[in-house]
């Protein structure tokens, strides 16, 4: 499989690119819609699961997730996750990138996901120190990602037979 997309004809390499593209659409609209509910910041992501109900200054007051809340988002997300990067991964492995480095984002988000979302249940739990952590294995998983798109969308476009 290691560099099939670069020998691939155009029309394979069409429908790689596509599904590239609207994974990277689909993963960008996710990420504006936890800018807006979170600003993107530990604080509006700690809101977001155990509430601000001891700040009076508050413009929108938010409760405590029940528990059952938090566990559907993070089924549908590692779910989601999961095949967001099988699809990723199964393209990955058929760039020519090079060995280790196509190794590196095919792993890598995997173990982002459960981490992440482990420690957002952990937040929800009242272990509010883990919030610089969920930052940083959210921002590795992002950065994952997105590099993973450049370099595809790179060799779909413009390597050749």
């Amino acid at each position: 499989m290691n560099g099939y997309l670069s020998r691939a004809e155009s029309s394979v390499r069409r429908f790689a690119l596509a599904i590239v593209l609207t994974l990277a659409i689909g993963y960008s609209i996710g990420m504006r819609y936890l800018y807006i509910t979170s600003d993107l910041t530990q604080k509006g992501i700690q809101e977001n699961y155990i509430g601000n109900e001891e700040d009076k200054d508050a413009e929108v007051m938010k409760f405590k997730m029940p528990e059952a809340k938090v566990l559907t988002i993070m089924h549908t997300h590692i779910l989601s996750y999961t095949f967001i990067f099988t699809i990723l991964g199964i393209l990955l492995m058929a760039s020519s990138l090079p060995s280790k480095l196509k190794s590196f984002l095919i792993i890598e988000p995997f173990a982002m996901v459960v981490l992440n979302f482990g420690l957002l249940y952990l937040l929800w739990d009242g272990l509010t120190w883990v919030n610089p952590l969920i930052m940083i294995s959210g921002i590795i998983l992002t950065l994952g990602f997105y590099l993973s798109v450049v370099l595809l969308v790179k060799e779909l476009i413009f390597k050749k037979k």
